[in-house]
């Protein structure tokens, strides 16, 4: 019997309750088999909101991957056997015309729970986060400038010979790199540790997020902004690149950077002080690891 799974609005989970998964939005068409050690590996492609709504491939995905997209999770909120990041699938799905990306997840969850036998509940628990506060001396964040109008590209989108084309950055007056038009976010790594991070139209719900990822924990956007901010973000990465695998067309600029922690203070007005929360996670209780026929 499947586990009632409750939801959180906060967490952002995308979630069935005590309806069985059969009372869930399903695919046209899904093949899931495990993945071959001859196979070629390929990330996850398609869905709403991309230049391929009608289809979502992917080879050698893991089951972790799969859940985390299914309920919408970041990593810290799912917990159960290390096969997860280890049993790999290839997945093939044909998607409804004018399906949402909500409708998508619950399809996603139907088919793990009746091709996987995937069963999982939810708890709460409480975990080290942190409070994301602004810095003593104050925001140092530039309000964002007027958006230049110019669309982003599909990050989904396959050009010619499916490689897709670096990000061509911009030099600013000081001969530091900067962001083209139509482009939101791009992070730039160069040798010898240092990345530069540059943003724009950024609320603080986007860094709060961008933030977990460096952090590696929760973090909770306790500044009370609400207002969106352009920035640019050097710092020195924990592992440094080696020689030679720095990105050579617009590599970090060559200027002393501070470790990450530092830097947002210095540089952003920003600062992220440890706490403690309670986090909704969800739990995988079981699953088997030969999806039934397609």
């Amino acid at each position: 019997m499947l586990a009632r799974l409750i939801c959180v609005m906060a967490t952002g989970m995308a979630v069935w309750g005590q309806s069985s998964p059969a009372a869930l939005p399903e695919f046209e068409a899904a093949s899931v088999r495990v993945a071959l050690p001859t196979d070629r590996r390929f990330p996850p492609r398609g869905g709403p909101g991309t230049s391929t709504p009608g289809q979502f491939t992917g080879t050698g995905l893991t089951l972790q991957m799969l859940i985390v997209k299914a309920w919408n999770l970041k990593q810290y909120q799912l917990t159960g056997p290390a096969s997860l990041n280890t049993d790999q699938y290839d997945i093939a799905l044909k998607i409804p015309a004018e399906t949402t990306a909500g409708n998508f997840n619950l399809m996603l969850q139907r088919l793990l729970s009746e091709r996987l036998g995937l069963v999982v509940h939810h708890e709460s628990k409480e975990l080290p986060v942190y409070d994301l506060v602004v810095a003593k001396g104050g925001l140092k964040m530039q309000a964002a400038a007027p958006a230049d109008g110019v669309a982003p590209p599909d990050p989904d989108a396959q050009p010619p010979g499916g490689q897709a084309p670096p990000i061509q950055l911009v030099k600013d007056k000081d001969g530091k790199s900067q962001l083209p038009a139509g482009r939101k976010m791009a992070m730039v790594m160069g040798v010898g540790g240092v990345s530069r991070q540059m943003a724009r139209m950024q609320e603080m719900s986007d860094i709060a997020r961008y933030f977990e990822g460096r952090a590696g924990r929760p973090v909770i956007d306790k500044t009370g902004l609400t207002g969106r901010y352009d920035y640019v973000l050097e710092f020195v990465r924990d592992t440094p690149l080696p020689a030679g695998r720095g990105m050579s067309s617009g590599a970090a600029d060559a200027t002393p950077a501070a470790p990450f922690m530092t830097a947002i203070v210095e540089q952003l007005g920003l600062k992220l002080e440890p706490s403690k929360a309670a986090v909704d996670i969800l739990v995988v209780d079981k699953f088997n690891k030969i999806p039934t026929e397609n």
